[in-house]
């Protein structure tokens, strides 16, 4: 089975084990004990191909560290529901935790973005603002159940469950202005925290995407420039015994020039 194939069923498992993760645990009293063994069974099964797959193109890459840094992203895949599941102190605890596991998985959706999307999952602009994306989904995972552990238990807190959590870090992260507001000094400390990191990443992102859009304008100008010099030039040569010495020195500097700019573009690249 090729390194390709292989990513393409495991974005495909991954989304799989994610709405049976979801089910399961959202059904979880009226289902036996069998069919969670079995959830879970098949998650570590997941986890196996997704960490076989990993180490594979660790191992081909010769990069060491450098590639695991660089695929960071992928290391929150490879943990098993097991270890979110086994902590079980309260059923409200339980449902929270669980959540940043299933969220964990749901990031293996990016091997299918990798076959859809050219040139590295460059969809959201390039590398560097994907690494900010997934950074900013997984923050929110992390931050919605410190959140919710802050203000479930306060009476007067309008944060009764994780989805109340994400709700509420969504607006703080995004600038919105409306919804529940945490009322005790941990719930706000950890809010304003998700609203500083959540702007931050905001605007990294944006400078980011606006930086590379411009690049590419400007790559794509002067490719289509070059383009147009080249039928220049082919179209001077192809009349090359009618040229006049003058003629033939202009020709000689649009080569030279354009050669130089091709050369640029090659190491810039």
């Amino acid at each position: 089975m090729t390194g390709k194939t292989l990513q393409i069923i495991n974005g495909f498992l991954c989304v799989a084990d994610v709405i049976l993760l979801i089910f399961v645990f959202h059904y979880s009293q009226s289902i036996s004990g069998a069919e969670i063994i079995a959830t879970l069974a098949f998650d570590i099964f997941v986890v196996v191909l997704v960490a076989f797959d990993f180490y594979g193109r660790l191992r081909k890459s010769n990069q060491g560290w450098r590639y695991i840094l660089h695929n960071w992203f992928e290391i929150p895949i490879m943990f098993p529901i097991l270890i979110f599941v086994l902590p079980e102190s309260s059923q409200t605890i339980y449902a929270a935790i669980t959540t940043i596991g299933i969220m964990f998985r749901g990031l293996g959706i990016l091997y299918l973005f990798r076959f859809v999307v050219k040139d590295s999952l460059n969809i959201f602009g390039t590398n560097k603002a994907l690494h900010v994306l997934i950074a900013f989904y997984v923050m929110l995972g992390v931050i919605a159940v410190l959140f919710y552990e802050a203000e479930r238990l306060d009476t007067n807190s309008s944060i009764k469950t994780i989805g109340d959590a994400f709700w509420y870090l969504i607006q703080m992260a995004s600038g919105a202005t409306f919804g529940p507001s945490p009322v005790t000094t941990d719930g706000k400390i950890i809010g304003a925290i998700a609203m500083i990191v959540g702007s931050a990443l905001t605007g990294i992102y944006i400078s980011i995407f606006a930086v590379e859009y411009i690049t590419r304008s400007v790559v794509k100008r002067k490719t289509s420039l070059g383009f147009e010099t080249k039928q220049t030039i082919i179209s001077k040569i192809e009349a090359l015994e009618d040229l006049s010495s003058a003629e033939l020195k202009l020709l000689l500097s649009m080569i030279s020039a354009l050669h130089e700019n091709l050369e640029g573009s090659k190491q810039s690249s």
